[in-house]
C-alpha cells in the first residue's frame, strides 16, 4: 500500500547543493565557513611578496569562484562521473534485469 521513495539517487547534487549555500552565505560575503568560525578562521590570501607587511587579504572573485568549484561542483562530478562509468561498465556484462534498477 505504502511505497517508500528514496532520494539516494539525487545524493550527489543535495549534496553539493549544501555546499553551495554553505559556500554562499560564508566564502563570498568574506565570513568564515561554520567549523571555519569555531576555529576561529576564515579563507583569505597573503598579501604580495614586496609588500612592507604581508597582512592576509579578502579573497577575489575568482578565487571565491575556484573555492565553489573545488568544494561543491568537482566532487559532483566526479560523483555522476564515477556512477556513469559504472553504469556502463554493467551494461557490458549482459546483466540486463540488474540494468533495470539503476538510473543511468
Amino acid at each position: 500500500l505504502w511505497r517508500s521513495f528514496s532520494f539516494e539517487w539525487l545524493r550527489p547534487e543535495l549534496e553539493a547543493l549544501v555546499q553551495a549555500v554553505i559556500w554562499r552565505y560564508s566564502v563570498w560575503e568574506d565570513k568564515p565557513t561554520p567549523g571555519g568560525a569555531l576555529q576561529n578562521v576564515t579563507y583569505a590570501r597573503l598579501g604580495r611578496a614586496g609588500e612592507a607587511k604581508a597582512s592576509p587579504k579578502l579573497l577575489d572573485r575568482r578565487q571565491k569562484l575556484a573555492a565553489l568549484a573545488v568544494g561543491a561542483v568537482l566532487p559532483w562530478f566526479l560523483v555522476r562521473l564515477r556512477g556513469l562509468a559504472q553504469c556502463l561498465a554493467d551494461r557490458g556484462d549482459g546483466l540486463g534485469e540488474a540494468r533495470l534498477h539503476h538510473r543511468c
